[in-house]
């Protein structure tokens, strides 16, 4: 008989400000900076006792208490050219984290900081049936982790390149090189149980994830049809895995960087249009992908068909949506996991400033969720879970809009948020 108890409490206040400004028909910049605060307090239990017996032979009782400060700041200057357009920016995010964690190991005090600077400039433009982005920015990142220092400088171009067959064909060719920070939940070395002989723990050495990803896509569009056909090939260096190892008659769940993960396939999207307009709409989309993952202590290699499948109704006011999927097992760490099952209904229906929507979820079938080890694991686990009360979920809201008089929507160019929420 297995018992557990986990309360966490999150206080959480952001402060965002963002600025736009014009200075005349070819000039503007925009400012956004962002500071976030984290106050984090959680008690987990976990106990397992022979039922036969009543005897407790496995327990862990955890506190933790976080606090992470973190600021994100980013200028970016637009001047438009004859046909030419030039953006040019500056980002800095700063972010620090204290952790206290007591259990059974003793009490353990980390502290990490995470700095980055990335400043770009790029040109974005187009000739007769030609458009072109050229991108160059150059990375700066720290992490500090107790006494870990590591510090690199990374190039990070981006190259777009496309051409318009003809009215309603276009095909676009996309190279992108992305710098992943690690998370640092991950850089924490803190010890806790997973169960009653496996331990776990982060790695302060882990070192920044580098993808470089090629996109060619392929568009059609007409009345009653708009397809989409996407290349997609990633190549990852320093891919981080979780990992089994045996150490001193104890299993560990680790953190190590791979030598490289690579992901490709093709994508087919399609929105199918039979009244020649958006009241009826059906989306299709299919993407069979292949992964090969290789490191010291793993290697690995998937096929699997991610789709997705949608019927939407917009006969103002009424709108109604419907979803639906079959589950892939995606790789995570170690591990292979189910996606979520869909099969889902939504209706809208909107009287001037109010919106009335409802939902069923899970239409028929129980949630279901499924993980297991891969087979070069030094561990095997697997769970397979169906969460029954969700089979028919019944959503409602209502929504009223206050806004009166002229209707005005502005979008933000820039969007920073702090995500890493440091629960562990």
């Amino acid at each position: 008989m297995s018992d557990s108890d986990d309360v966490i409490k999150i206080f959480s206040p952001t402060m965002d400000l963002y600025l736009w400004k014009r200075t005349d028909d070819n000039d503007e910049f925009t400012v956004n900076s962002v500071v976030t605060f984290y106050d984090i307090n959680r008690n987990n239990l976990k106990e397992e006792k022979e039922i036969c017996t009543d005897n407790t032979f496995y327990k862990d009782e955890r506190e933790l208490k976080n606090f992470k400060k973190s600021f994100i700041g980013e200028f970016v200057y637009n001047k438009n050219l004859t046909n030419l357009k030039w953006n040019s920016g500056y980002r800095i995010e700063y972010s620090s984290l204290h952790s206290e964690a007591v259990n059974r190991f003793g009490i353990n005090d980390f502290e990490s900081n995470f700095f980055s600077q990335n400043i770009y400039t790029e040109l974005d433009g187009f000739y007769k049936q030609w458009i072109y982005r050229v991108s160059l920015g150059l990375n700066h990142i720290k992490n500090n982790a107790n006494t870990i220092k590591l510090e690199r400088v990374y190039f990070a171009p981006q190259i777009i390149l496309g051409y318009n067959i003809s009215k309603n064909q276009s095909f676009r060719f996309m190279f992108d090189r992305t710098i992943i920070p690690c998370d640092l939940n991950n850089l924490s070395n803190s010890i806790s149980d997973i169960s009653v002989d496996i331990l776990c723990t982060g790695n302060p050495d882990l070192k920044n994830e580098i993808q470089n990803k090629v996109i060619a896509i392929y568009n059609f569009n007409s009345k009653y049809i708009d397809l989409s056909l996407t290349g997609i090939y990633m190549h990852t260096n320093n891919y981080i895995i979780d990992y089994f190892k045996l150490i001193d008659n104890k299993y560990w769940a680790l953190k190590e960087n791979g030598t490289w993960r690579k992901d490709y396939g093709v994508a087919f999207a399609a929105n199918i249009k039979p009244l020649g307009n958006n009241i009826l709409q059906t989306n299709i989309l299919l993407l069979p992908c292949k992964t090969n993952l290789k490191s010291k202590w793993l290697n690995w290699t998937d096929f699997i068909w991610e789709n997705q499948f949608g019927l939407n109704l917009n006969f103002d006011p009424i709108a109604v949506s419907y979803q639906y999927s079959i589950p892939v097992y995606r790789l995570q760490g170690s591990y292979r996991t189910l996606s979520e099952n869909r099969h889902h209904l939504n209706l809208k229906y909107r009287f001037g400033n109010w919106r009335v929507t409802a939902g069923i979820l899970y239409m028929g079938k129980s949630a279901h969720y499924a993980t297991d080890t891969l087979m070069d694991s030094l561990v095997k686990y697997k769970s397979d879970t169906h969460i029954f009360d969700n089979k028919n979920m019944i959503t409602l809201g209502l929504t009223y809009h206050l806004n009166q008089g002229k209707n005005k929507s502005y979008s933000k160019k820039l969007t920073n948020k702090d995500t890493v929420v440091p629960i562990r």
